[in-house]
């Protein structure tokens, strides 16, 4: 069985698929039909979910601590490369928790409209923490 497993090498994917436990929670979402001027009904799709290896971590299930400048470090520190290439700066994948798997949509099966819903809520969301981001800079 095929679970869209196409990054990485083939030891993680190997080690990904291991690790699966179930399928993963579908996704719903929710689409607003203007069926007149005075009535607009709601539909609920349900989006399918597959594994796929974690993007974030390419399915290690690890990645290195965030903010850490290795180059400076290594300069102030020379076991610190040793100490950084043993992975003892490692932590869980911020994306996968360490599952080395994430759900994301199949796209495949997925209905046509529920799907143009799911992008444009996935558009409109990473606008509002672009913007977010951008006050936060601006020391908002």
């Amino acid at each position: 069985m095929d679970y869209g497993i196409a990054c990485g090498d083939d030891d993680a994917r190997h080690e990904a698929r291991k690790g699966r436990r179930g399928d993963p929670e579908p996704i719903t979402v929710e689409v607003e039909i203007d069926k007149s001027d005075r009535r607009i009904d709601i539909v609920r799709y349900t989006l399918p979910t597959r594994w796929a290896v974690c993007p974030t971590c390419d399915g290690r299930g690890f990645q290195a601590l965030h903010g850490l400048d290795v180059t400076d470090c290594i300069q102030e520190d020379p076991d610190f490369a040793e100490d950084y290439l043993r992975g003892d700066y490692d932590t869980p994948c911020s994306q996968c928790q360490g599952r080395r798997l994430v759900a994301e949509v199949d796209r495949q099966i997925a209905h046509p409209e529920a799907l143009k819903a799911y992008d444009e809520d996935v558009r409109a969301l990473a606008e509002l923490r672009a913007e977010e981001e951008a006050e936060r800079r601006m020391g908002a």
